[in-house]
This record gives structure tokens, sequence and C-alpha cells, in this order.
């Protein structure tokens, strides 16, 4: 299977992890796509590529990538959209809104941002399979006080259903050992987390410890396996 990882400075923890357990995995390959902060923006169609319109973020690119200098669908079996403005739905399980309402949460949380809009582009040059990984949950210290999956994983499942299914592309959830709180990541999953390595004098460094948006190599690790899972990878045999 040749895997395209298209995203922003999250998928660090995603290509760190990949160096640890790709023997794991002899029957994938994966290119990396991309560039910090909001320079993915900065990608557009021209003819049957994704490329880059930026100098930096072509720089970016062909580091992470190691010489590609935009994005082929026709070179990839599957797609993966990470981080990038994604973002979950959480389901109102104890208030009533109606399904208008809902829907109109949905579709500001999707229309226009630039996990849509990758994906979008994509849809225009194939029908590859495009998978999404919401940026992940920020992180928090686990309380016991409710650690109730619920809203998530419904909101999950109507976002999809609603939203991705009709373009033919799925968001896959987080996976639930990394979640507390029902809304928030286990703080543990930051601790020692790495900036995404882009050719510039900071290339890996750890993040600040304030940091709770970015997570480490274990939550990457945890999040393939889970993915690959999903799709049907098979571990290989020793």
């Amino acid at each position: 299977m040749r895997l395209a990882v298209i995203g922003n400075s999250h998928i660090g923890s995603l290509k760190r992890a990949w160096d640890r357990i790709s023997e794991e995995y002899a029957s994938v390959e994966i290119v990396f796509f991309g560039a910090k902060g909001g320079g993915l923006g900065h990608l557009k169609v021209r003819g049957r590529r994704i490329v880059p319109t930026d100098k930096k973020v072509l720089n970016s690119i062909k580091f992470i990538s190691r010489g590609h200098t935009g994005f082929d669908p026709t070179k990839h079996d599957v797609v993966l959209i990470y981080g990038v403005q994604g973002q979950p739905f959480f389901f109102p399980l104890e208030n009533f809104y109606s399904a208008q309402c809902i829907r109109r949460v949905m579709e500001d949380l999707v229309r226009g941002r630039l996990h849509f809009r990758l994906a979008t582009m994509i849809r225009r040059l194939s029908d590859i399979p495009v998978y999404i990984g919401h940026r992940p949950l920020s992180a928090e210290e686990r309380i016991s006080e409710n650690q109730n999956l619920d809203s998530y994983t419904k909101g999950m499942a109507l976002l999809n259903e609603t939203m991705f299914a009709p373009m033919n592309v799925h968001m896959i959830s987080q996976p639930a050992e990394t979640i507390v709180n029902g809304n928030a990541t286990d703080l543990k999953y930051t601790i020692g987390s790495r900036r995404l390595a882009v050719g510039n004098a900071i290339d890996d460094d750890p993040h600040p410890e304030e940091d709770v948006n970015h997570m480490n190599d274990e939550f990457g690790e945890l999040w393939l396996r889970k993915f690959f899972a999903e799709l049907g990878v098979e571990r290989t045999e020793e």
C-alpha cells in the first residue's frame, strides 16, 4: 500500500512513529507531505497534481517528502490528511438542539477549513481513498468524574455521515485509549513532543512545556496502528 500523509506540524508525531514501526508493516510505503502552520493553504491544483505556490512551502514539502515538488494522486493508493484545522464534532447529549442547528455547527467545522479544501482538491483529480485525521484533542490531566466517550463517538459518526460520506471521505477517530475526560487527550501524550523537521535550525526541538496541542511519538504510534487496523493492514510476521 502506497500511503501519502499530508498535513501540518501535527504529522511530526506520525512521521517519527513511522520511523519506529515501519519494519512491522512491510506492505506499507509512506510519503509525507507537510508544512507548518497554514502553509498548505498555498497548495493549488495544477494539471493533474497539487503543488505549492509559495517557495517556503515548496522547500518544506521537498525536505519532508525527500524530493517531491507536489502531490500526484496517481502515485499513491491511499491519502491521509492529518491536522490542518480538522476538528471532531461532539454531539450534545444533555441538551436538545434542532437538526438544523446541529448541521450548521458541523458545516462550520468543515466548510472552508484547510482539511476540507485539500480533500476537495484531491477529489477533483482522483477517486483514491481519502481519510482525514483531526488534530489531536488538547491535552488535560485525567479527572475521575466523566470518562464517557459517547458524545465524541456519536458526534464523529454523524460528522462522517453528514459531511464526509457524500464526498467519499472518512474522518478517523483518535485512539480511545488516548482520550480522557470525554473530550481531551491524556496529558502524558504531550510529554516529549517535538517540532516537525522541515530543514531548519529548530528541527525536532522539543515543544514548550505549556504546549498541550502537539503530541509525542507514543501518541503517533498508537494513532498509526489504529489507522492501519481500520484499513485492514496486517503486521509483518517475524
